[in-house]
């Protein structure tokens, strides 16, 4: 556990940004791989949340219409 958190490999990182509305191709793998889910997501996600009326972040997480893991990527 890191961090209180279980660890989960690059296919279930993957499958829960898609479970929560971000576009990822199987070919993003390699940029979770080098970079690291939480570098990368946890650092640039915030602008391709939903948010309520008042502009706080839904909870749970969901990603806008549209977002993709790529945008993230190129933020970083």
């Amino acid at each position: 556990m890191v961090n209180g958190k279980p660890f989960k490999t690059h296919n279930q990182q993957m499958k829960i940004l898609r479970m929560r509305g971000l576009e990822v191709s199987t070919a993003n793998k390699r940029s979770l791989k080098q970079i690291g889910y939480y570098a990368l997501i946890n650092g640039y996600k915030w602008n391709f949340l939903q948010r309520d009326s008042t502009g706080e972040i839904l909870k749970p997480e969901k990603y806008i219409n549209g977002a993709k893991f790529s945008e993230i990527r190129d933020l970083y």
